[in-house]
């Protein structure tokens, strides 16, 4: 199992594609599955372009969202060649990134990916960061819609009005995330 070290080293976006542009997905291949992660069981799927999907493993319908998102791709599940592919990726700086949203999604993401571990900010704080500052309850949806966990830091902005906020896959696993960012080495094993 790779260590927390891997999996909060954050991305870099090797292709974006906005998700109505299906068409160029027909002759992509997609490698999906299941693996445990030190954050626990978790469902991904690495594309030609990179990790397009990482979500813990929360609800049975996990599996079923991905391949409805990705359903013009052609998918093969291969949870021994997602791993070895994820091993393969350990040796990097950062995580390849394919992602798919929204033109506003996909602003919000990247400034996301522009936040270093263990800092955080406010909804109100990444609508500035954007250009949108009367966009903060728009930019909780984006961020809410992020379905690459840990990579895209979406666990890094909390609510002004205090406490650790909502986040897609609980609570406690976002208080983890934060406390393995914060730590100095952040390589804890599971």
């Amino acid at each position: 199992m790779l260590g927390k070290q891997f999996w909060l080293q954050g991305g870099v976006v090797n292709a974006v594609s906005p998700s109505d542009q299906t068409g160029q997905l027909k002759d992509s291949v997609i490698i999906y599955g299941f693996l445990m992660t030190s954050f626990g069981r978790c469902f991904a799927a690495l594309s030609e372009q990179g990790l397009c999907w990482l979500e813990p493993v929360t609800s049975e319908r996990v599996p079923q969202r991905f391949r409805k998102a990705w359903s013009a791709a052609n998918l093969t599940r291969d949870d021994r060649a997602l791993a070895d592919r994820l091993d393969e990726f350990s040796a990097r700086e950062k995580m390849p990134l394919h992602l798919r949203g929204t033109t506003f999604q996909l602003e919000v993401w990247s400034a996301l990916l522009a936040t270093e571990p263990g800092q955080t900010l406010f909804y109100s704080g990444l609508a500035r960061l954007i250009g949108k500052p009367d966009s903060a309850r728009a930019v909780g949806a984006a961020v809410g819609a992020n379905s690459i966990a840990f990579f895209v830091p979406c666990h890094r902005v909390l609510p002004a009005s205090g406490g650790i906020g909502n986040y897609r896959w609980g609570p406690k696993l976002k208080w983890r995330v934060l406390v393995a960012e914060a730590e100095p080495d952040h390589t804890l094993a599971a």
